[in-house]
């Protein structure tokens, strides 16, 4: 598999640049020898995946003091993701 390193140093991170074929191919050869079972994921489960553990994790630090409010998590999600904006 031939890929594309782009390094950006102001950043500090090097991107992995794959073409679409090329990594369709390695979803492929995987599937074939783990013989896993895909399945189509819709976007809400997406969705799920990435809030529901950012919800538990704002829980967790409400629980062990090291937030005082629960707008202190909406103020590090604003300011610190960018998100929801």
């Amino acid at each position: 598999m031939r890929a594309a390193y782009e390094n950006h140093r102001e950043e500090g991170f090097t991107v992995l640049s794959v073409s679409i074929r090329e990594s369709d191919q390695v979803i492929k050869d995987f599937i074939v020898k783990t013989g896993a079972n895909p399945r189509e994921v819709t976007d809400e489960e997406i969705l799920e995946r990435c809030i529901y553990p950012m919800i538990n994790e704002g829980a967790k630090i409400l629980e062990e003091g090291k937030a005082i409010r629960p707008s202190d998590i909406d103020v590090v999600w604003q300011n610190g993701y960018g998100w929801p904006v």
